[in-house]
């Protein structure tokens, strides 16, 4: 199948413009009269939301084949949709009603591979814990047509803080959306959890958890409780992240691939630094300034 790629802008602040479209990829990507599997068929979904001062943008990028790793973005194959929405809108609005609709536009049963990452400036510059207007902290208010997916095993989440919404996701939903309903793992199908650039733990005071690793545990043994053990924890880019923090981890998990980012920037620093001080290393002199 060919790529299908949207890019639409609009000066609107109403994201109710995009419902034409919408509907019309639901129809393009909808895989309920197929007797056999389409190409259309999506398997994999990045899902990439920026708030800013003025505007918004979703991206959306969906493969018909599950085994993406969306550790580096150099290996990634092409894929059967590539969709950017922009709009303009007040400050005052979220985006994720928005968020919810893009993503009903689309069969969800079929997704195993799920990426999350998000980026907002906050209200106020100087408002660093702002986090009521950050994509990546609210997954839970935008995720919910995904949450209860049982065909989702392997998510990704780029760009965490300590916001604790990884428990939201991780953690436990109501069966359905009535409140009579008992608890639940969110996304319960999930065997491998995927988390890059995010800051873990402060190498500094080993003995002063991070929140996002008190949350993440918290989630991880309340899917324990479930007889849902987390398969694997894959950490990509994560800053403060220790031996004795990987030692807590694999309490409540079975495997943990770790590419320990620390060793790797001080090994590569010390390597750059003898690289400079060696002929032919690189290092600047007058004759290569001028």
């Amino acid at each position: 199948m060919t790529m299908l790629k949207i890019d639409y802008y609009t000066e609107s602040d109403d994201a109710g413009v995009f419902n034409p479209l919408l509907s019309h990829l639901s129809r393009i990507f909808s895989t309920k009269e197929s007797p056999v599997e389409s190409p259309r068929t999506i398997r994999a979904l990045s899902l990439v939301v920026n708030e800013f001062s003025e505007y918004t943008t979703i991206s959306l990028n969906a493969w018909n084949v599950s085994g993406i790793s969306f550790e580096d973005s150099d290996t990634l194959p092409p894929c059967i949709l590539s969709l950017q929405l922009e709009w303009d809108r007040p400050r005052s609005n979220h985006s994720s009603d928005d968020l919810k609709a893009v993503l009903v536009s689309f069969p969800l049963t079929t997704i195993e591979t799920l990426e999350i990452q998000g980026f907002s400036e906050p209200e106020d510059i100087h408002d660093e814990e702002d986090d009521d207007r950050t994509p990546a902290n609210n997954l839970v208010k935008y995720l919910d047509p995904l949450l209860r997916s049982t065909s989702v095993k392997r998510l990704v989440v780029c760009g965490l803080d300590d916001s604790g919404q990884l428990y939201a996701v991780l953690g436990t939903v109501r069966g359905s959306d009535s409140p009579t309903q008992p608890l639940v793992p969110a996304f319960p199908a999930v065997h491998t959890l995927v988390l890059v650039d995010s800051y873990l733990g402060y190498p500094d005071d080993p003995s002063n958890r991070h929140p996002l690793l008190t949350h993440l545990t918290d989630a991880l043994r309340t899917r324990m409780k479930h007889g849902q053990k987390l398969e694997k924890l894959i950490l990509r880019f994560c800053g403060g992240v220790t031996e004795e923090l990987v030692a807590s981890l694999k309490e409540v998990i079975k495997e943990l691939d770790w590419d320990d980012m620390e060793s790797v920037l001080d090994q590569d620093d010390e390597e750059g630094s003898e690289s400079s001080l060696e002929p032919g290393g690189g290092g600047e002199t007058s004759s290569d300034l001028y």
